[in-house]
């Protein structure tokens, strides 16, 4: 009796780590679509500032390009967050796959 409540609290246990992996996987899909979004963003605001560079002698332009400045700032910002955040959640998902293979 004792065999089979362990391997019943074993299977418990590797099925709470499959659970946890699959949520930190949906999570590491979602910040990866955030960032990547998030860099094509980036992208599209470096060109706009390229292209506002031309013109930055009217006062207009300067301050919308400090504008976007700012805002791309912002971006790098975000960007770099998202990074940090996809690398700590590989690191547990590589946890949890080390705990299911011991368990």
């Amino acid at each position: 009796m004792r065999e089979g409540s362990r391997t019943d609290s074993v299977s418990a246990d590797q099925e709470r780590l499959r659970q946890q992996e699959r949520a930190l996987l949906s999570a590491l899909k979602t910040i990866n679509a955030e960032r990547a979004d998030l860099e094509w963003t980036l992208a599209e605001l470096e060109q706009q500032i390229e292209a506002l560079r031309a013109e930055e002698s009217d006062h207009t332009v300067a301050r919308r390009l400090n504008d976007l400045r700012r805002w791309r700032s912002t971006l790098e910002d975000r960007v770099l967050r998202h990074m940090y955040r996809a690398e700590e959640l590989e690191a547990e998902i590589r946890r949890l796959h080390e705990q299911l293979r011991e368990a």
